[in-house]
């Protein structure tokens, strides 16, 4: 099991907020902030929020390149 403030493995499917902020380089209150939002996709598990590596990778995609985002919006 993982302690806190170790870094986080490569091939970790499943994240928590400080992993997160970890992995996104920022503050864990930055990402607090984009929950509050709707901003970022998680999900809660027990009292704790969680991310999907491979749906933040997406969401990363979808803010970096236009052309991702516009498909993304006509698949809708």
């Amino acid at each position: 099991m993982q302690k806190r403030g170790q870094i986080v493995p490569d091939l970790a499917p499943v994240m928590t907020v400080d992993e997160i902020a970890t992995y996104l380089k920022c503050h864990p209150g930055s990402i607090y902030r984009l929950l509050k939002l709707g901003e970022i996709p998680a999900f809660r598990l027990g009292g704790s929020w969680r991310f999907r590596r491979d749906t933040i990778d997406k969401w990363i995609e979808e803010r970096t390149n236009p052309l991702a985002s516009k498909a993304h919006k006509m698949e809708r």
